[in-house]
């Protein structure tokens, strides 16, 4: 084997990204969690959904350096979700990339087989420090046409480090961007929930009031039956005083015309004549009043129920004023 110089060593350092991508495989940086290689945000797969029994496409939106869990966002509603750990990748895994499978069209690779065909083809290949010593070897033998080439590579590997910073900053704008949706999201959720949470306590407080109002309204209708029942009594009390006594008065009065001599015609409520000497005629009259222990009688004229005389028990004679009626 030749002896290395500074060109062979600048050449296997040159040749270290190949060596790490086609060889040794991408290892997770310090301090982050190891995770899919091709989840990374932005990137499309397919996520197996029992209810519908079927893949879903979904898109890479958010990846947990810590953890490694991956958020992913399906492509029919942007707003559902699902954060899938480091456990769920794999064959069997319901995440799946969407890359398709060489000679198998639309059909998924996992992470599992990606690595797994890697670690095959390193084997068939020869060590990395070998393939380096022979790429150096190779183009120190073709320099001339090697040196224009290696500039074009090394344009190429800029242009593709701006890309993947280009992607990665738009990913981790995209990531911001829905991170300020779902604060959003749960904020107007907050503010839903504590205007629902005013209008359940304003609902209370009607139905309170409405309670008060019929309570007030029972009490109102229960005092009003109370007052009319009580004044039906007194009513029924008044009207049976009077009854009583009217049938002492008649009593009296029934005594005192047994007593006296008052005719038997004279007695209260007869229907007579009296003889005016005015008008020279007889004018119906109505005994309204009987006094057995004066004897006096007194008399209502029924054209004018206030016009009445006071007769005298010696008055009450066939030729006197006041005569029955025939």
């Amino acid at each position: 084997m030749a002896m290395f110089t500074s060109v062979h060593l600048q050449g296997i350092l040159q040749l270290w990204p190949a060596w790490k991508y086609w060889g040794g495989g991408r290892m997770p940086s310090a301090g982050r969690a190891p995770t899919a290689a091709w989840a990374v945000p932005g990137a499309k797969g397919t996520w197996l959904s029992k209810t519908k029994g079927k893949p879903v496409p979904v898109t890479v939106t958010e990846v947990d350096a810590s953890s490694g869990a991956v958020t992913v966002t399906f492509d029919s509603d942007p707003s559902a979700y699902k954060v899938v750990p480091v456990s769920q990748f794999g064959a069997g895994g319901p995440l799946q990339p969407a890359a398709p499978r060489p000679g198998r069209p639309g059909c998924a690779v996992s992470p599992g087989e990606v690595l797994a065909a890697a670690a095959a083809g390193a084997a068939k290949r020869r060590s990395p420090l070998e393939a380096a010593v022979a790429a150096v070897a190779s183009r120190e033998r073709a320099a001339p046409e090697a040196r224009p080439e290696r500039g074009g590579q090394a344009e190429e590997q800029e242009r593709e480090r701006k890309r993947r910073r280009q992607e990665q900053e738009l990913a981790a704008e995209a990531a911001e961007r829905e991170r300020v949706r779902k604060l959003e999201e749960l904020r107007r959720w907050r503010e839903g929930e504590a205007e629902r949470e005013r209008e359940a306590a304003r609902e209370r407080e009607r139905q309170a009031e409405e309670a008060r109002r019929l309570a007030e309204e029972q009490a109102r209708r229960a005092e009003e039956r109370r007052r009319r029942r009580e004044a039906r009594e007194l009513e029924a009390q008044e009207q049976l005083r009077e009854e009583e006594e009217w049938a002492r008065f008649k009593e009296q009065a029934r005594r005192a015309e047994a007593e006296q001599p008052l005719p038997a015609w004279a007695a209260l409520g007869a229907r007579c004549a009296w003889a005016s000497p005015t008008l020279q005629r007889q004018l119906a009259v109505t005994i309204t009043g009987v006094d057995q222990a004066k004897g006096i009688v007194t008399v209502t004229f029924d054209s004018d129920p206030n016009a009445f005389k006071v007769l005298q028990a010696a008055q009450l004679t066939d030729d006197g004023p006041l005569r029955p009626r025939r």
